[in-house]
């Protein structure tokens, strides 16, 4: 094995410099091993992941994605938790990536009811994970993925020990203020043929080029989601509907309401760059926090925390491992 093949093999080695290597010669064969399923929720839908076991183990973690996301997307991730020693999870959410979609325009990010997120995460553990009989399930959650889990937690406080947020769901960003965006949304109920539209200022997807992005620095990992979009055009996703706004909107809001009840060792790491989701959310939901969670400002950092430029992920990633070492 060459020095830079060898090199690549652990999470805090320079590989944006050699990305192209690492992707061809170490990731494309270790991503043959991942087992790529699909399992049937209550309602009936097909909800697609990917799952990745040592042959003995007690200790493993579950990725909660973000909106609009697939665990195509975390390839290099999934590849990290598993040498760390962690059985690696990861579930599409339903109406994205490869599970099935619940509108017609396969590229509108909708849901009827922002708890069957919650409800499939939760029948996903007690049907995929918890049989395995660890004695250690750990979860990381980005974005949306960290609103979704945090509910799931408040609701089945014992699934975890310890869960890492990630640029977390906990509010969302609205570029108007709070009584106009209500106004919009609710009159957007009354009108199913808006109601499940692309939400105002947003739309199908389109690529960007990497300097108008605001998700990451890492150029090598940003393009190479856009070439796997390109790849498999049925994983793009573009806007969310109003009424996935409104459910998601309410969704933060009950999750503040319920942060007295939090009981989870946790970890926060907020992105000091984030233009998505709301910072002072954050804040806010840690405050309240009954055991509050540990929080970590990531300086220079954008809101994708796990797929940015080696440095900031690197910080990320350390941060979380020895977290879950604790136990």
């Amino acid at each position: 094995m060459s020095k830079i093949i060898s090199d690549n093999l652990h999470y805090k080695s320079a590989r944006e410099e050699k990305f192209e290597i690492f992707s061809k010669e170490i990731l494309d064969p270790f991503w043959e091993k991942v087992e790529k399923l699909s399992f049937n929720n209550s309602r009936g839908n097909r909800l697609a992941f990917a799952r990745i076991r040592h042959k003995s183990n007690n200790k493993a973690i579950f990725l909660v994605t973000g909106r609009v996301e697939s665990y195509l997307r975390y390839k290099e991730l999934i590849y990290d938790i598993f040498h760390e020693g962690y059985d690696v999870y990861c579930l599409d959410h339903i109406g994205q990536g490869l599970s099935d979609r619940i509108h017609e325009d396969s590229e509108r990010g909708h849901v009827e009811q922002f708890g069957h997120y919650v409800d499939d995460l939760i029948e996903f553990y007690q049907n995929i994970i918890f049989p395995n009989g660890y004695n250690y399930v750990y979860a990381i959650a980005h974005s949306m993925g960290g609103g979704i889990l945090a509910h799931s937690i408040l609701k089945m406080p014992n699934m975890f020990k310890r869960a890492a947020f990630c640029a977390p769901m906990f509010g969302i960003n609205i570029p108007l203020p709070d009584g106009v965006a209500n106004t919009i949304l609710n009159v957007a109920e009354r009108y199913p043929v808006i109601r499940d539209y692309y939400a105002l200022g947003t739309g199908r997807w389109r690529a960007l080029p990497f300097a108008l992005n605001r998700l990451t620095h890492s150029k090598v990992r940003y393009e190479a989601n856009l070439s796997l979009l390109n790849q498999i055009p049925s994983l793009k996703m573009g806007g969310p509907t109003y009424h996935w706004v409104k459910e998601s909107k309410a969704a933060t809001l009950a999750l503040q309401a319920q942060a007295d009840k939090w009981q989870m060792p946790s970890l926060v790491l907020q992105a000091e760059h984030e233009l998505l989701v709301c910072n002072e959310s954050q804040q806010a939901f840690v405050a309240k926090c009954a055991i509050k969670p540990k929080f970590i400002l990531v300086e220079n950092a954008r809101h994708e925390l796990l797929m940015e430029s080696d440095d900031i992920r690197v910080f990320v990633l350390d941060h979380i491992f020895n977290f879950f070492k604790i136990d």
